[in-house]
């Protein structure tokens, strides 16, 4: 939605720089596109960089109480910015230029790409990337450990039972991690796993900051194990559809590859409806049983490395808290049975307000309103018969729209639109509309919620 605005300026005329915004749907800003008629020249002011606008915004410290606040910059966000910004020349008793403002600046500014520029209403700045902190932690022992009962056991990829990985396990449903889709894990006989890609290399030494490949890491006990036998690793999905669980088991594992007699079990859970991870225990023994030189990371990473990209526990008991700065190394005993950790994603609001335009044969554009602000991006699935979904898409944080295409002309379709943050989704918006027999392009209105 571009909003043109036409302002005359006479040669001597007083002003100041403002920011005016129009606010739609309580979130989303849409700023206009101003053409400034100046000594009979017009021209199109674009976006002009924040540096400049602060810079000009401090000039009337004291008259001007809200300061503009970047939402996005697209230096970091690599995107297109389709929003103009809208200034607006206003009266002040302080005389000013407008041949050194406009003509020398504007002018000179004019082919800048810069930020998109909100006037913040005591609002914080907040950009909407990923972030391995945003997952909360906590921990129970309010479960009971109930070891799998004919799990999937899976030959080995590569490897042994003392250093060796098992690719590519199908998770049995769409898991999101770090606003990132998966439908396959990877795990290593050193008590780690990873998501979407295969594992190449067991690595027995734990390193949550910037080891593992290929991450992300989801680590339960990572450091020099045995699991004796391979069928003492096995998987399975269980639930229905919307509420699977994925389950990873390391069944009588001996903690060190000197150890002769098994320390512990352990299992990853993953939660289709929520993205929660969690990681249960059941120890053979007391907590340093059975155990040669222990020294073990428990904890989560994103995918890329470094400090503030993983959540690293200082121990293995009920106290235990997790850092994105230092990761402890040195675990050395066995979490008690039933210890469980847990790692909980925001969930987003749900959108809103689906509708349907530019169908055709083959394509429609599906629209819809963005009612959350932790969102990492938004999914869509689609269905034929209103019950079984696939997924289609995902779409960047913020869009309202995304265009279908390669669709079956005359078929009805069913769409679900979820926001998505780094691991659940949001309440399904959902709605249907049918693709033409011939061509013509129309708007639909959603026939769901």
């Amino acid at each position: 939605m571009i909003v043109s605005e036409t302002i005359l300026l006479s040669k001597t005329t007083d002003i100041r720089i403002i920011i005016k915004t129009l606010t739609i749907n309580q979130k989303t800003t849409y700023v206009t596109k101003t053409i400034f008629h100046l000594h009979n020249k017009s021209f199109d002011l674009i976006p002009i960089s924040i540096t400049f606008l602060q810079r000009k915004l401090r000039v009337y410290t004291g008259s001007i109480n809200k300061i503009a606040c970047i939402k996005h910059l697209s230096i970091l966000h690599k995107m297109p910015i389709p929003i103009y910004l809208l200034t607006k020349i206003a009266m002040k008793k302080t005389p000013f230029n407008v041949n050194n403002i406009l003509e020398k600046t504007f002018l000179g500014l004019i082919k800048l790409t810069a930020a998109v520029v909100l006037l913040c209403v005591g609002a914080n700045f907040q950009a909407k990337s990923q972030s391995i902190t945003n997952y909360a932690f906590s921990t129970n022992t309010s479960s009971t450990y109930t070891a799998l009962s004919s799990p999937t056991s899976p030959a080995l990829s590569a490897g042994n039972v003392n250093e060796g990985y098992f690719n590519s396990l199908p998770i049995g449903f769409d898991f999101y991690y770090m606003g990132t889709r998966y439908t396959t894990i990877s795990a290593s006989t050193n008590g780690w796993l990873t998501l979407g890609a295969n594992i190449t290399n067991s690595s027995p030494t734990n390193n949550l900051i910037s080891g593992g490949t290929p991450r992300p890491i989801l680590a339960p006990l990572w450091d020099d194990l045995d699991i004796v036998a391979t069928t003492n690793f096995g998987y399975n999905t269980t639930g229905a559809a919307g509420n699977r669980i994925f389950t990873a088991e390391f069944k009588n594992v001996e903690w060190s590859s000197a150890a002769t007699i098994w320390g512990l079990s352990f299992q990853l859970m993953i939660y289709e409806a929520t993205g929660v991870v969690e990681f249960i225990y059941s120890r053979n023994g007391t907590g340093t049983a059975n155990l040669v030189s222990p020294s073990a990371s428990i904890g989560i990473t994103a995918t890329i490395t470094g400090s503030g990209n993983y959540l690293s526990l200082n121990g293995p008991g009920g106290g235990a808290t997790v850092s994105s700065t230092t990761e402890t190394t040195n675990i050395s005993t066995k979490p008690s049975t039933d210890r469980k950790f847990i790692f909980t994603s925001p969930t987003p609001n749900a959108p809103t307000n689906l509708t349907f335009t530019s169908v055709t044969t083959s394509a429609m554009q599906l629209n819809w309103t963005d009612n959350s602000t932790n969102e990492r991006g938004f999914v869509i699935y689609k269905s034929t018969d209103g019950t079984n979904y696939t997924f289609e898409s995902q779409v960047a944080a913020n869009a309202t729209s995304s265009l279908i295409t390669g669709l079956t002309n005359g078929t009805t379709y069913f769409w679900k639109v979820y926001a998505v943050s780094e691991g659940a989704l949001s309440t399904a918006l959902s709605g249907s509309a049918f693709t033409f027999n011939t061509n013509s392009a129309v708007s639909i209105v959603a026939s769901g919620p």
